[in-house]
């Protein structure tokens, strides 16, 4: 860096080149909670409802998200330990909606079976 009169560090600190990092999606839905959660705070109903027409707009998985009440108490819970939990793997919109909006468990599965086992007597 000390060759041609500093030329690396007037390169280095010049800022041509300007890095754009986007939001991962544990960053983006931390946003979107925060958001939520500010209007929430507001009690205004109609703007809540706004909002969430605002969010529906923009992905439908979002607005399944912040329609589903135990999505929300789940992602508040999370959030209370960021940044330990608020990560892509268990705090996404596509997490919320691929594993707790679907059936999942033994609920399912055990009803199945049992009612199989009673028709086999």
């Amino acid at each position: 860096m000390m060759r041609n009169r500093e030329a690396g560090a007037r390169h280095v600190s010049s800022n041509r080149r300007i890095h754009h990092y986007d939001e991962g999606p544990a960053e983006k839905l931390d946003s979107l909670l925060a958001d939520y959660l500010a209007v929430e705070a507001e009690n205004n109903g109609a703007r809540k409802d706004n909002w969430i027409t605002w969010t529906t707009r923009a992905s439908s998985k979002q607005g399944q998200v912040f329609n589903h009440t135990e999505t929300l108490e789940y992602l508040k819970a999370l959030q209370e330990f960021r940044p330990h939990f608020n990560v892509d793997t268990y705090f996404s919109v596509k997490f919320c909606t691929e594993t707790l909006h679907n059936v999942n468990g033994s609920v399912s599965d055990t009803h199945s079976t049992i009612g199989r086992l009673r028709s086999d007597f």
